[in-house]
Order: C-alpha cells, then structure tokens, then sequence
C-alpha cells in the first residue's frame, strides 16, 4: 500500500477532521478541573454534558448513514471543518452551562451526522480491499498523535494564560485556527466521494450474490450478543478510565491539574498509536480472542486494584494509570475484530455493527451523570473540596469498573467456547498458527 501525492494530504484531513470531532467535546477527558475553574461547571453539570453528547453521537449515527449517500464527501467534510470553526470561536467566549451545553451538542451532530459515515468511506477509498486494515489502522494512530499535539499545545496555552478562564479562550482559538487549516486542506486537495474503478467494478460484476439480512436475522443470531457485552465490559474500561483517572490523580493524589492533564494527554492519545498497532499483532498471535480478552481483562481489573491500594504511592499508582490505558487500548482498538470467530458473518456486518454500537455504548449515556452527581453531593459533603466522601466515590466507581471486567471475562470465556463449537462444525476457519 503506497500513500502518494495529493492522498497523502487527503489521509491527514480525514484523520485530523475525526480528531477533532472527538477531541473537542470530550475535553473533560483530560482538563476535568480546568472546566471546572475556568468555565464554572461542578461535576454534575460536566457529566450532564458528558451523557448528552453521547446520546447525540447514537442518534446520529444513521443520519450519517443518509447523509454520506446523498452528498459527496468532500461537502460533508469541508461543512464539518467550517462547523467546528465556527463552534471552536463561539468556545473561547462561550459563558454560562445552557450555552456550553448547546455548543457540545452541536459538536456531536457536526462530528457524527456530518463527518462520521464520510470519514469511513473515504478511508476506505484510499485502499484497496487488502489493505483496509492498514489503512484504518494508520489512520487511527495519525488522529491519536494529532489529538496529542493539539492537547500538548492546550496544557501550555493554559499554563501561560493568567487563569482557566483566559486559559479556555487561548486553547479554543488556537483549535479554530487548526480546523481553518484542515478547512483549507480539505478544499483544496479532496475530490468527491471515492470513485470505484473499472478493475474494482469488474470484480465486484463477477462476484456471487451477497446473502441478505434483517434486523431480526440480526437479533437472533447469539454472536451478537456475545460480541455485543464483550465490547460493552472493554469499552467501559476505557471510557471510564479516561474519564476518571485524571481527576482522581488531582482529587485524591494531590498532583496538579496541569501535570494530570499532561499525564492524561499521554495516556488518551499518544498510547493509542502505540496500543494500536501491539493489539492488532497481539491478537492475530493467538488463536482464540476471547481467550486473549480473558487474560486483558484480569490485567486490568488487577492494575484498577492497585490503583486503588496505592493512593499514598503517587508515582506508583499514576504509572498504573497508564498501564490500566495501555491494556484498554489494546482492547478498545481490536474488539471489533471479534466478530468473525463469534460466528458473525461478513455480510452481516453493516446491521450487526450498528445494533452493538447502539447497546454496547449505552453507558455512556448513564455514568455522566451518575458519577457527576455523586462527586457533586461528595464534594458539598466535604465542605467544597475533595476529601473524604470524594475518595470514597472514586473508589466506588473503580468496583464498578472492576464487575465489568469480571462480566467481560464471563462473556470472553463464552465467545472462547463458542468459537470451538463453530470451528469444530465447519462453519469457521482459525489459524492455529501451526498449533492445535
């Protein structure tokens, strides 16, 4: 796979514009406090924001699908790029919740209903069908080390700024003057939608008829289910370890907003690119995935362990953080691929991928705000500041963590059995590797 010319330029806006789309209104990943003190938001407000922006991100999925079949992608990315423009200057002003909260939202729909569906096929476009996972894998770890610049650039424009609040405006527009460049680049340098060409026409003419299937055909086949809470338990460690394990460093730790924010910065993005490509020769070393998932998830339920018994041991315990993210994303950027060996077939993927995604990321409809309002009420119950009743509420969030992951393990043991029973029947084929 060659990346040349004007497609390399394209391959950056695809993975900066994504970047930003999911940077931008999920700051409170890494600059929880920082929005707390510069943008006067308490911890049920941010988790308010935290769940509504998710519930949009679903909605929004299949108006994307619509979206990116009635319009080229080049309009749809040059309307999300001018769209966060827009947004990221009506930021640095922004005051007030109410106006905070619609400026999120707005983020989420731009970023989903606008960007997401196009995004994919454009990647897509630039590879052929064997090198797809390159491809998206590349694109991955490009858009994680440009959320890690753009969130370096964020902790120094907020350590020069005089407080949070000038420190929030400084940040937004250095990433409007990002989106105007991508902006820029997108309308210069992409085309319309992908265009198939006449060899790919030629092989798709000579190909069998792809069996169809309905949702209900969907609802019934058990590796839906399966896959389905695997990537549920995995996906919890890693959203609610982004969420969380920042502000624990600063609430219970005592390090410094600034220096978890680095940490965080790390953590979230630049181990992505790292975890990403490990994960993928990671799995593919083992036969079973879900035996893989079994041993990913006892790591990091014991690594959570150990964050919370080694709260005095400030290095120690903020290593585990990373440690804990690393696995996560060794999880998050492959569970996908467990599809196959649960019995899902290829054709069925369109269907079968937006019904799990639909289930498998409800919680981040819910914990937001649950966490946020019990932080909040432990806060109050502290006399304003973190002691106590907020290192409890923290540590309670970690068992929740933690009976996650025990229940991923659970489910990754059934899809572990149930890949054996298919490939036993013949209706999968694993490599062993050479081994049985």
């Amino acid at each position: 796979m060659k990346l040349s010319g004007k497609n390399i330029v394209v391959f950056i806006v695809l993975a900066g514009a994504v970047a930003l789309a999911y940077y931008l209104p999920c700051l409170r990943y890494n600059f929880y406090q920082q929005m707390m003190d510069g943008l006067m938001l308490d911890d049920a407000q941010i988790g308010l924001i935290g769940s509504l922006v998710n519930v949009i991100n679903t909605v929004c999925y299949p108006i994307g699908g619509v979206l990116a079949n009635k319009f080229r992608t080049k309009t749809l990315i040059v309307i999300t790029l001018a769209a966060f423009l827009i947004l990221s200057v009506w930021y640095a002003f922004a005051q007030g919740f109410v106006m905070l909260l619609i400026i999120h939202l707005l983020f989420a729909f731009f970023g989903i209903a606008t960007l997401w569906s196009a995004y994919l096929s454009a990647v897509r476009g630039l590879a052929d069908e064997r090198n797809q996972s390159k491809m998206f894998g590349w694109n991955e770890g490009t858009r994680g080390l440009i959320q890690f610049a753009i969130s370096l650039a964020f902790v120094a424009l907020m350590g020069i700024a005089l407080n949070a609040a000038q420190g929030f405006t400084y940040s937004m527009l250095f990433a409007a003057g990002v989106c105007a460049v991508f902006l820029v680049l997108a309308i210069v340098f992409m085309d319309g939608k992908p265009k198939v060409d006449e060899q790919d026409a030629a092989e798709k003419a000579d190909e069998e008829p792809v069996e169809k299937y309905t949702v209900v055909d969907v609802l019934k086949n058990p590796g839906v289910w399966v896959v389905t809470f695997l990537i549920m338990c995995a996906y919890v460690f890693w959203t609610m370890g982004n969420s969380y394990l920042s502000q624990y460093t600063v609430d219970v730790l005592g390090l410094d907003p600034g220096t978890a924010s680095t940490i965080g910065t790390v953590r979230t993005y630049l181990i992505v690119a790292i975890a990403g490509l490990i994960g993928g020769v990671l799995l593919d070393k083992f036969p079973y995935k879900g035996r893989t998932f079994i041993v990913l998830l006892a790591i990091d339920i014991v690594l959570i362990v150990g964050v919370m018994i080694t709260g005095e041991q400030l290095m120690l315990c903020v290593a585990l953080t990373i440690c804990i993210s690393f696995i996560a994303n060794i999880m998050k950027t492959t569970y996908w691929s467990t599809m196959g060996e649960a019995g899902i077939p290829a054709a069925m993927t369109p269907l079968a991928t937006g019904i799990i995604s639909f289930i498998c990321f409800m919680p981040d409809w819910v914990y937001p705000v649950v966490f946020g309002n019990w932080l909040t009420d432990a806060r109050a119950a502290d006399g304003g500041v973190a002691g106590a009743a907020v290192a409890g509420v923290y540590q309670n969030i970690f068992l929740i963590i933690i009976a996650f992951g025990v229940l991923g393990m659970v489910v990754s043991f059934i899809h572990w059995k149930r890949a054996q029973k298919l490939e036993a029947a013949g209706v999968i084929e694993i490599d062993h590797h050479g081994k049985k």
